[in-house]
């Protein structure tokens, strides 16, 4: 299955394309039906992918557990690249360690400069860093 191609833009009722209008063009009613049609997912699917999301959310509470019992460091789950972890909300991680309660983990973030919905895959490079450098790892 190839990349769809970019459909055209229309220019708003009255609008002629470069007239310097503020608001950009926008697709035509037509267009966004085609852009937004999600497939139909049949009740199999539906079932698999449904089995496939409480694997996923008892994994990262399973993941969460280990992290606020001291079994698991903050350093690997940090390492890890999969999708199971790199959708936590890093608030959600900064919660599940002791001692760190929600007013706690609130500060935390604004002192490291990391917004309230950022997830641990969206982590730059110098905030992972910090992250770590308040955490290190009890070898």
């Amino acid at each position: 299955m190839g990349v769809p191609t970019p459909l055209p833009l229309t220019p708003r009722p009255g609008q002629r394309p470069g007239s310097g209008d503020d608001e950009p063009l926008r697709p035509s009613r037509e267009q966004e039906e085609q852009l937004m049609a999600l497939p139909a997912l049949t009740p199999s699917h539906r079932v698999e992918a449904l089995q496939k999301a409480k694997a996923v959310r008892k994994e990262r509470g399973d993941l969460m557990a280990q992290l606020n019992a001291g079994t698991l460091p903050l350093t690997d789950l940090l390492a890890r690249k999969d999708a199971v972890v790199g959708k936590i909300r890093v608030r959600r991680v900064l919660e599940s360690i002791p001692g760190i309660g929600t007013v706690r983990a609130g500060q935390l973030l604004s002192e490291l400069g990391i917004s309230e919905s950022r997830r641990v895959q969206g982590l730059g490079s110098e905030q992972r860093a910090r992250l770590l450098a308040l955490f290190p790892s009890r070898d």
